[in-house]
């Protein structure tokens, strides 16, 4: 019985390690999936996305409820908040306060801009996470009047 050489053995060992490294990046992987979606809806059903020009902005993400309910599962109340818009603490953040009640909102829609003088109507959007650390999100439906 004959014992191999060291410099043999290595080249074993090499030629070995090259052939399990080449398997496991020959594997037959799919190709990656392309952006082409299939579409089999009807075409009156359109989907709407947009970029929102301020972090009050439309919110189109599919983790946010297009409808806001309670913590008990019944929809929140619509409010109406008269005030000035105002810039928050945080950068691109705006802040509403209601000048009836005094209570302060983080506005999301309808297109507000800081200094506008505003009547809208909205839901307390509950389960939003946002960076605006000032106010409670408040998704607007409605702009009733506007000054600004």
């Amino acid at each position: 019985m004959t014992t191999p050489t060291r410099p043999a053995a290595a080249a074993v060992g090499t030629a070995i390690l090259l052939l399990v490294l080449a398997a496991c990046g020959s594997g037959t992987a799919s190709p990656p999936a392309t952006s082409t979606p299939t579409s089999t809806t009807s075409p009156s059903s359109t989907t709407s996305t947009s970029t929102p020009a301020s972090p009050g902005g439309t919110m189109t993400s599919p983790l946010v409820p297009t409808t806001d309910v309670s913590d008990h599962g019944k929809p929140t109340p619509t409010l109406r908040v008269t005030g000035v818009v105002t810039e928050g603490v945080e950068p691109r953040c705006l802040v509403l306060t209601d000048q009836g009640t005094g209570e302060t909102y983080q506005p999301m829609g309808g297109g507000l801009a800081v200094g506008d003088r505003v009547t809208v109507e909205g839901h307390e959007a509950k389960g939003v996470a946002t960076t605006c650390m000032q106010g409670k999100p408040l998704r607007i439906t409605r702009v009733v009047s506007r000054e600004g």
